[in-house]
């Protein structure tokens, strides 16, 4: 039977398989990487369509590279995600004045190492960089994917995973954090048996349903003991974990984008780049394994100022005054607050919905952040002078991403929301959401408010996002780039966030998303 099997004369020259690879069959190997169409009958790391249709790409290793420090993303990549190029020490002591400094370090850190190993479809002139990052002071791998095009023709991107993971299985079991609004990350534990089983969300959020994380553990799952393995994307849209048992009891794990409404389209010279993934391997059961989980999160990607931040007492305006709210109520509820916490506590008064545009109920001016001068008068700066000499902080409800059709912004710009033109489309909490793939919505977002952090005495920012993704559809990209819009936008979302992380670091960002609908890494990088 071996020798029934031929190798085509480049494959021989190029890929030579030992005697047991050739009887065993793609199918049965533990792979890094995987391409689909191939022999491997698993679900692929990628998949590819190139200008003559064809999905076949066969990549093969072509060299690898080992150095300090972590890998740099690309220019237009998602986030600068994992800092392990940072020295601990001087990250956990630098205060925001001295980020500047710190960000200027560069990747000094000898106990972080990153290996770049680069696999090649020759014939198309493909190239993917599968990249590894290990920190000698963690049992944490953070793993991504980088595919490069060389060629002279386009290539569309149908499937593209940050991370391959296959293992032998006997009797493994899945561990994963599903649930709903008001009851997230329910604690959810099954046998994996021959065949594929998935978590994952097309909401364009991580979501409340599931969050974009998976333990395998062998055998069920214990507290203290046992082998587990932790998988944590560090990514906050749509996303898919796989588990792949084959016949053999080969574990396929892939972890990534989601490749439902996922098409790139990869120019020649372009890069694209994968989000990444975090690892982690414990002995010590599944406490062991949240316990290396949370420390690299706080460690190496909670932003340094708030790495061991002790938080103000928060009071909300929303449960007292709902959208009634007016200078004198905001000062009278800061005055009880302070008058009821304990005075070596910091206060922070946080006002919430209702303080913008014409919004005296949730149906209109959402995308109007311009003070409403019925209310205030004399705008926010007074009022945050006013509050700091009562001794509370200021802090300040936005909902950046959504629109209200009843605003001045809609008016004026109604094909800057996600939207099919002429179909019916949804208003979730009489909302659309706006398409932050276009730099437009991003710049105009950003201007507004700037305009206000720069010039009130805020220190805290809660951002909320209350509403999955419908119709996402952008009137900005041609049909063949549809497909590029999920990522665009979340990538335009991803920039905010940085950029005001940038110009206004001594302000704390909360996500909120209707809750805990976006809790996940990606938004620990930037946010609370």
């Amino acid at each position: 039977m071996a020798t029934s099997l031929q190798l085509a004369p480049e494959a021989q020259r190029e890929d030579a398989e030992t005697e047991f690879e050739v009887i065993a069959g793609h199918n049965m190997k533990l792979l890094e990487w995987s391409e689909g169409g191939t022999g491997d009958y698993r679900v692929p790391s990628f998949e590819v369509r190139y200008a003559d249709g064809s999905t076949i790409s066969p990549v093969q290793y072509c060299s690898h590279r080992i150095f300090a420090g972590r890998h740099r993303p690309d220019e237009g990549a998602l986030t600068a995600g994992f800092q392990a190029d940072l020295d601990d020490d001087e990250m956990s002591m630098a205060s925001a004045a001295d980020m500047p400094r710190v960000r200027s370090l560069g990747p000094r850190d000898a106990r972080t190492t990153t290996l770049v190993v680069t696999l090649v479809d020759r014939f198309m002139k493909l190239f993917v960089d599968l990249v590894y990052t290990v920190c000698a002071d963690s049992d944490v791998i953070v793993r991504k994917a980088v595919v490069r095009n060389i060629g002279r023709r386009r290539v569309v991107l149908n499937r593209f995973m940050s991370a391959t993971i296959d293992m032998y299985a006997s009797d493994h079991h899945l561990t994963h954090l599903s649930g709903a609004w008001a009851g997230e990350r329910q604690v959810v534990t099954r046998k994996l048996v021959q065949g594929i089983c998935y978590v994952e969300s097309r909401r364009g959020q991580s979501s409340h349903q599931h969050n974009p994380f998976v333990a395998v553990s062998e055998g069920k799952p214990r507290e203290e003991s046992g082998e587990v393995y932790g998988f944590s994307l560090v990514y906050s849209g749509n996303f898919r974990i796989e588990c792949d048992v084959a016949e053999s009891q080969r574990l396929r794990i892939n972890a990534g984008l989601h490749p439902a409404n996922f098409r790139w389209q990869l120019l020649p010279g372009q890069t694209f780049e994968t989000p990444e993934v975090m690892c982690v391997y414990s002995s010590e059961g599944m406490g062991g394994m949240s316990k290396e989980l949370h420390e690299i999160i706080r460690r190496r990607l909670v932003r340094p100022q708030w790495r061991y931040h002790i938080p103000s007492v928060i009071v909300n305006s929303w449960e007292a005054c709902y959208f009634d709210i007016n200078e004198k109520s905001i000062i009278e509820l800061a005055t009880h607050a302070r008058d009821v916490v304990p005075e070596d506590q910091a206060v922070m008064l946080v006002m919430d919905d209702g303080w913008f545009g014409a919004r005296n109920n949730d149906t209109s001016s959402l995308g109007d952040w311009f003070v409403d001068k019925t209310k205030f008068p004399k705008g926010l700066r007074l009022l945050g002078e006013q509050l700091d000499d009562i001794g509370v902080h200021f802090g300040l409800w936005v909902e950046p991403e959504m629109v209200n059709v009843r605003s001045q912004l809609y008016r004026q710009h109604p094909d800057w929301c996600l939207q099919v033109p002429g179909r019916r489309r949804s208003e979730g909490r009489n909302q659309l959401v706006l398409d932050f793939s276009r730099d437009e919505v991003v710049e105009y977002i950003l201007t507004r408010l700037t305009s206000i952090l720069a010039t009130v005495r805020i220190r805290y920012v809660k951002w909320d996002c209350n509403r999955s993704l419908s119709e996402v559809y952008s009137a900005a990209l041609p049909p063949a780039r549809q497909g590029e819009t999920f990522y665009r936008h979340l990538r335009g979302v991803y920039r905010v966030f940085r950029e005001l992380n940038e110009r206004f670091p001594h302000i704390l960002i909360e996500s909120c998303s209707g809750g805990g609908g976006r809790f996940d890494p990606g938004m620990l990088f930037y946010s609370s």
